[in-house]
């Protein structure tokens, strides 16, 4: 694997588990957005719906599905 493949990964390694450690009523999604290199709120949402591949949130993590709910931030079928 090449650095170019792994940045995308270690993107969302970051992002998620920074939202993993707050709970949905606490997130700045502006803000978050931001910090990880976004330029708006709308294309954070585009590339963790691109990124996951799927936009139900029971399949992001058993233990944490509850916390991070995409249907929250924008993201349906």
């Amino acid at each position: 694997m090449t650095l170019k493949q792994c940045q995308p990964i270690n993107k969302l390694e970051a992002l998620l588990e920074h939202l993993y450690q707050r709970d949905i009523g606490d997130i700045d999604w502006v803000e978050t957005s931001y910090q990880f290199g976004f330029s708006a709120q709308p294309h954070l949402i585009r590339y963790l719906k691109s990124q996951l591949g799927w936009c139900y949130p029971q399949k992001i993590d058993t233990k944490h599905h509850e916390r991070i709910n995409l249907s929250l931030i924008g993201i349906s079928n």
